[in-house]
C-alpha cells in the first residue's frame, strides 16, 4: 500500500498537465471584442435545426459531400476555411428548434464553382464589406471550440451595454474557423 504522499507528486503532474493542456486550447487567451470594418465574403451553407452541439456531425457531413464531390479538385478541404451561422438564441429557443447553417468559406479563385456547389443543396450567402463585432479564439484542436464557448458570456455583456451606439444591427452570430490561421 503505497503513502499518501507518493501520490502527491503524480496528482500534481497530473493538474500541471490540465492546466498546460487547458491553455494550448486557448483557455487563458484573452478575450478582445472589436468592432471593426469586415471584408465581403462568400459562404455556402446547408441549413439545418437542432442543438447547437450537435452540430459537429453536420459540418463533418459538409466537408465530405464537398470533398467527394471533387468540385475544388485537389483543394485539400482539410484547409479550407469553414463557417458556421447561429440564428437562433439558444437561452430563448428550445434547442431542438435551434436554427443553424454550417458551410464553407468559398476562395475567391473559386468563385466560379458556386452553381455547381449550389447543386449539391448549399446555398450562397454574399456578405459585402460592412462593419462586424469580431472576437478571435485559439484553434489548435477540436477541443478549442468547446473551451472557445467561454467567449459567449463576455460578447452578451458588450451587446447589452453598447445595443444604443452599435452601428451594425443584432443579427446571427458567424463563427469563422480560419483554419489556415488557427483561429475561430
Amino acid at each position: 500500500v503505497r503513502n499518501s504522499r507518493d501520490l502527491l507528486p503524480t496528482l500534481f503532474a497530473l493538474v500541471l498537465g490540465l492546466v498546460l493542456f487547458y491553455r494550448y486550447l486557448g483557455g487563458f487567451a484573452p478575450v478582445r471584442i472589436l468592432q471593426r470594418q469586415l471584408e465581403p465574403f462568400v459562404i455556402l451553407v446547408r441549413d439545418a435545426i437542432g442543438p447547437y452541439k450537435d452540430c459537429g456531425p453536420v459540418f463533418a457531413e459538409t466537408k465530405k459531400l464537398i470533398a467527394d464531390s471533387g468540385i475544388l479538385g485537389t483543394h485539400d478541404i482539410r484547409h479550407l476555411d469553414t463557417v458556421g451561422v447561429y440564428y437562433s438564441d439558444p437561452r430563448v429557443v428550445p434547442a431542438a428548434e435551434c436554427r443553424y447553417a454550417v458551410g464553407i468559406v468559398m476562395p475567391a479563385d473559386r468563385a466560379h464553382l458556386i452553381p455547381t456547389i449550389k447543386q449539391l443543396g448549399f446555398r450562397a450567402v454574399r456578405s459585402p464589406s460592412q462593419v462586424g463585432i469580431a472576437i478571435t479564439h485559439p484553434y489548435r484542436h477540436p477541443l478549442s471550440m468547446l473551451v472557445g464557448l467561454r467567449v459567449y458570456r463576455p460578447l452578451r455583456r458588450w451587446l447589452s451595454a453598447c445595443s444604443d451606439t452599435l452601428t451594425t444591427p443584432h443579427g446571427p452570430i458567424f463563427e469563422f474557423y480560419r483554419h489556415s490561421l488557427r483561429v475561430i
